[in-house]
């Protein structure tokens, strides 16, 4: 006789679900397969889970390239403004030097027709000037064009 017991009972008290049974040794191999495509599901579960990954983390990288590229574009675009200004700007400042340097050179080296047409003209520049409103508009163009108001 053997040592092992025939039908050994678990803790519980219930039979063993292996033992000399030959039922148990035909369920063996299905549950080996059982097990194996379990595992197969298992692996095939974290395939897609890595493959949701990598696609969120490609959506992101683009996200992030286009956030760079639009700003990047935005500076782009403030630096042509701000050039454009500026340029405008200093056209203004040079059309009125060259109006100014052209009026007085006209009162000083002018003949007395001229000089009484530039005095004629001269308080209305002046008054333009002193009201502020050349000024002003050069201002809110400037600032259009610069984007800041």
């Amino acid at each position: 006789m053997s040592d092992e017991p025939t039908g050994a009972l678990t803790p519980t008290g219930e039979p063993s679900p292996v033992g000399d049974n030959p039922d148990d040794t035909a369920l063996l191999p299905r549950t080996v397969e059982t097990e194996q495509r379990r595992i197969d599901i298992q692996k095939q579960r974290a395939e897609v889970a890595l493959r949701v990954v990598e696609a969120a983390d490609a959506a992101d990288k683009r996200q992030y390239d286009y956030g760079v590229k639009q700003l990047e574009s935005n500076e782009r675009i403030a630096k042509a403004r701000l050039s454009l200004a500026a340029y405008i700007a200093i056209g203004m400042a040079v059309t009125i030097v060259v109006l100014f340097s052209t009026v007085f050179g006209i009162l000083v080296f002018g003949s007395d027709q001229q000089a009484d047409r530039v005095q004629g003209i001269l308080p209305w520049i002046f008054a333009a000037l002193g009201g502020g409103g050349l000024f002003y508009a050069v201002q809110c163009g400037l600032r259009w064009l610069i984007g800041a108001g």
